[in-house]
């Protein structure tokens, strides 16, 4: 992924930035867009749903894209190869509509044949799942694009997510050897420009605001040093996501901005 500032010193850039500058920074501007600093020239980062094509952004989007078979449908090809070159094409279509990231694959398992989203998971298998969601997002990258997959973890339960409180409640074994497993196998092959957290709850916490799994395991673990966004609305609060190490609230500061500043 390209921008502006790209060669920049972000250690001076950083020191550059205004209280109010850094707190912009760490949510989104609109529903499709991660904000910037027009003084400082960091460009906004606009991003782009991606699980059968590069969805256009906007409500009313009057253009067009290429529609790929779903991803339960790309999981039965066991083809690596194949899938870096669909991230390929990928991202051609995002440069196309100007997007910088990629938000997809989706990575989550198929337990549960009512799943609303399986369409756009690839297996019940961890292995298979990570292996080309991994080749996705390295086609994707290496056309200069950002890729996000998502949703990390245990994003299992379509119905009612944002009114609900929709719990995930997993052992410890099941929980690594199942549903971790997929998004260890990815970051084992691929190194994404971001990761999506889930709107569910693990084990009694948001997964926007899980310390345990983003600063516990996703960083220090497994050692992971890109971005880490919340799906559209799934903050709940000020403190905790920030504490959890939650760097972005999508889509815009609903928890943050002003309500940061005064915490």
């Amino acid at each position: 992924m390209t921008s502006q500032v790209e060669d920049r010193d972000f250690t001076s850039l950083l020191s550059e930035l205004t209280l109010d500058e850094k707190i912009t920074l760490l949510s989104g501007r609109d529903f499709s867009t991660a904000a910037g600093v027009p003084r400082l020239n960091i460009p906004p980062i606009k991003v782009a749903d991606s699980i059968a094509g590069v969805r256009p952004s906007g409500l009313t989007a009057d253009m067009t894209t290429a529609c790929f078979p779903n991803t339960a449908c790309l999981g039965s090809t066991w083809d690596a190869a194949l899938l870096s070159r669909l991230g390929e094409q990928l991202a051609h279509q995002a440069r196309d509509k100007s997007a910088q990231v990629v938000l997809g694959p989706t990575i989550n398992m198929h337990r549960d044949p009512r799943a609303g989203r399986n369409f756009e998971c690839f297996s019940e298998d961890p292995l298979l799942s990570g292996q080309l969601a991994g080749a996705i997002v390295n086609g994707v990258q290496s056309r200069g694009v950002g890729s996000c997959p998502k949703h990390f973890v245990c994003n299992d339960s379509e119905t009612l997510r944002h009114f609900y409180d929709v719990r995930a409640s997993i052992d410890g074994r099941t929980l690594r050897e199942v549903y971790m497993a997929a998004w260890q196998h990815l970051l084992r092959t691929a190194n994404p420009t971001g990761i999506m957290t889930a709107y569910n709850k693990a084990d009694g916490t948001f997964c926007s605001e899980h310390g345990p799994l983003i600063e516990g395991v996703l960083r220090k673990e497994w050692g992971f040093e890109g971005i880490v966004m919340s799906d559209w609305f799934a903050v709940h609060n000020v403190v905790e996501p920030i504490k959890a190490g939650l760097d972005l609230e999508m889509p815009f500061p609903v928890f943050r901005g002003k309500r940061l500043a005064a915490a």
